[in-house]
């Protein structure tokens, strides 16, 4: 089994350690497989100091009056919450049939459903995110998510992370142009565009905002894609609420105004993003699987796209 998350530059995980979990859930279910996560957490989050690391840099923002012991104890919650996810993430891949998503202010974006252009949805690596693509079934839309096909990561092999379905595509950031132009027709075609809109891979600018009280830089592709395509973007994000159920929200909608630069919208659609995001984490402290210390450094000039931006 893959730690809770991945630190850049080193992977964690092996294929024994998959197949433990993957006999645990054929085995015993989701209960049964979520018990032997208090134990591998448990290692996790007393020894790998570099991923604990990662994990304390959302928690300390988030619980600022913790002590050392308490963030502990708060990674250790964490790292068991993205464990449930990835196991409930096998099993929908394998058919299991249990999960119940359950839609939460849709009716937001019907007219966006029937209109010729597309939109992009923007989404955050919260709550089950993958698993919460079901929920865009029936929508008679291609979704393409905007990611690195990684042929060999483990979690890509053992949990479909990047399984494509009848109507999901993918759109390579790393490809010719970032993927701009693939992007661009798939707005135009009418179809939909999945950004994450709070962790990036080091291929796109970012936009200053405040994030937990603090400033923080959060990519603003997502917002470069919807100004250029003049088209909005509806903010989806979902929350693991029990052993087999799911809440998957439309947090808001974000459009560019009549007249607006793109750099005016790039700040005020990032820092509306951040404040849904910020709701949401009150709900779901425990659901946040950033594992990027977004904070440092946020309000330096290099993260601010530059106010002179044309329209």
């Amino acid at each position: 089994m893959a730690s809770p998350a991945q630190s850049a530059g080193r992977q964690r995980g092996n294929a024994l350690g998959f197949w433990f979990f993957i006999t645990a859930v054929r085995l015993t279910g989701l209960k049964g497989a979520y018990g032997l996560l208090y134990f591998v957490c448990a290692w996790y989050a007393l020894f790998d100091t570099s991923i604990v690391r990662a994990a304390l840099a959302y928690l300390k923002r988030r619980f600022p009056g913790h002590g050392p012991l308490r963030q502990r104890w708060d990674v250790y919650q964490l790292f068991i919450a993205q464990g449930r996810c990835l196991i409930d993430r096998y099993y929908l891949v394998h058919g299991g049939d249990r999960l119940r998503f359950h839609r939460r202010n849709f009716d937001l974006i019907a007219p966006l459903i029937e209109n010729k252009k597309g939109f992009v949805l923007l989404t955050a690596h919260v709550g089950n995110w993958q698993c919460a693509m079901i929920s865009l079934e029936g929508w008679n839309k291609t979704v393409h998510l905007l990611m690195r096909p990684d042929e060999h990561d483990l979690r890509t092999k053992n949990l479909g992370l990047y399984r494509q379905a009848n109507r999901v595509g993918i759109i390579d950031p790393t490809g010719y142009l970032g993927g701009v132009i693939g992007v661009m027709n798939a707005l135009e075609a009418g179809d939909i565009v999945s950004v994450m809109g709070d962790r990036d891979y080091n291929t796109s600018r970012k936009v200053a905002v405040e994030f937990l009280g603090v400033p923080a830089a959060f990519p603003c592709s997502g917002f470069h894609f919807a100004h250029a395509a003049r088209v909005p973007l509806a903010v989806l994000f979902s929350a693991k609420t029990g052993t087999c159920d799911y809440d998957v929200r439309i947090a808001g909608l974000i459009e560019p105004r009549h007249g607006e630069s793109k750099a005016a919208f790039l700040r005020r659609g990032a820092q509306e993003y951040a404040a849904l995001l910020e709701g949401y984490l009150q709900q779901h402290p425990f659901q946040c699987f950033l594992f990027q210390d977004v904070w440092t450094n946020a309000a330096s000039p290099s993260t601010l796209p530059p106010t002179s931006t044309p329209t």
